[in-house]
């Protein structure tokens, strides 16, 4: 059985009368709090009607539930499952990425402005990276490792890679920035289009946003998520994705170094999402965040964050943590461009049962 790696605390239901009720530590209750309050008027989201401090300390906080009243019909992550098994239905997906990026532009035209990169939410990058902080304690230990995947090599070294990352991050730093959701991940985007979950909201970076939501739909969605997190969609999506994970043609592995070759596969649903979000990416939500040649460049230190920050892939079974690697070693590379990273293979129809149970993974060596 695959082990859960990290849950994030809380209670999720939908009540009888209405609402959707959120129970969840009185810190992240208030961020919440906070956050939706930055983007009311900005973006689509739930009422939020109001909080109850519980005996226990932890808030709940009540919203309407945009499911019960009919104003939506399914999350992104339901409509990608279904389109894996009814190709079909992948016209809905590609219609609710268009209608997100359209509204990450919209609030951009309205809020955003070049500023430093510290005046942004810190939960998802800045914490993360701070000294001693998760990704220290996560990787600060580490030796070099080179890794070789096709033609790439590249040597990492964790502790150098953090120590670049902060350079490029640093707080000072111009970015492109505007009031978002600051979480787009597949359970918190419902269609017709309606953000959900709101404790990163507020000031983020537009190329971090981008960059979530495109390590999301590629990795964390279909694969990832699954198996190590399923408590999140358990909670939360309605038709939960099965987990399907990377076809691995080669892998070794030895002291300091890594040989994977391997192709990400995809169902029809989210190869649609997938094609829609960088066909915006090579077009107008790509010159939001000033992507130059390559949207790559400009998502590449985000998307190294986003690789290393969610999940620790030190401690995923040997095929994903090999993988993971693969994919971080390809974003370092300076060659590599967006269309080559995001490139995937088509996976099998979901719609057996047999299909939806996990393959087990092997043990890391």
């Amino acid at each position: 059985m695959t082990a859960v790696i990290q849950d994030v605390p809380g209670n999720f239901r939908h009540r009888s009368d209405g609402t959707f009720r959120k129970s969840v530590p009185a810190e992240l209750a208030q961020a919440e709090v906070r956050g939706h309050a930055a983007v009311r008027g900005h973006l689509p989201s739930a009422a939020l009607l109001g909080t109850i401090v519980e005996p226990d300390g932890r808030h709940t906080l009540i919203y309407q539930d945009v499911f019960a009243d009919g104003r939506c019909t399914a999350l992104l992550a339901d409509l990608i499952t279904r389109a894996d098994a009814d190709p079909r239905q992948a016209p809905a997906v590609t219609s609710l990425i268009d209608t997100a990026c359209d509204s990450i532009l919209l609030a951009a035209e309205h809020t955003g402005e070049p500023a430093p990169i510290g005046s942004c939410r810190p939960g998802l990058y800045a914490e993360r990276l701070r000294a001693g902080g998760r990704l220290d304690t996560w990787y600060g230990a580490e030796p070099p490792l080179t890794v070789v995947t096709g033609e790439l090599t590249a040597d990492i070294y964790f502790p150098q890679l953090l120590t670049q990352l902060r350079e490029q991050l640093a707080p000072a730093t111009l970015i492109a920035m505007a009031v978002t959701q600051g979480d787009p991940t597949e359970p918190n985007i419902a269609a017709p289009l309606c953000w959900l979950d709101h404790e990163h909201a507020g000031r983020n970076a537009l190329a971090g946003e981008a960059a979530n939501l495109l390590w999301y739909l590629l990795a964390m969605g279909g694969w990832l998520v699954p198996r190590y997190k399923p408590l999140t969609y358990w909670r939360t999506v309605r038709s939960p994705s099965p987990a399907l994970p990377p076809t691995l043609t080669h892998l070794r592995a030895g002291q300091g170094w890594l040989e994977v070759s391997g192709t990400l596969q995809t169902g029809a649903g989210r190869h649609a999402a997938i094609t829609a979000l960088t066909r915006r990416l090579h077009s107008d939500l790509g010159a939001l965040i000033n992507a130059g040649d390559d949207p790559l460049i400009a998502l590449r230190p985000w998307l190294v964050l986003r690789i290393l920050g969610v999940l620790p892939i030190t401690a995923m079974a040997q095929a994903d943590w090999a993988f993971c690697l693969a994919l971080l070693a390809q974003v370092l590379c300076e060659r590599t461009r967006l269309d080559d990273f995001a490139r995937v293979a088509p996976g099998p129809a979901l719609g057996s049962a047999d299909d939806r149970l996990p393959a087990q993974p092997e043990g890391r060596s």
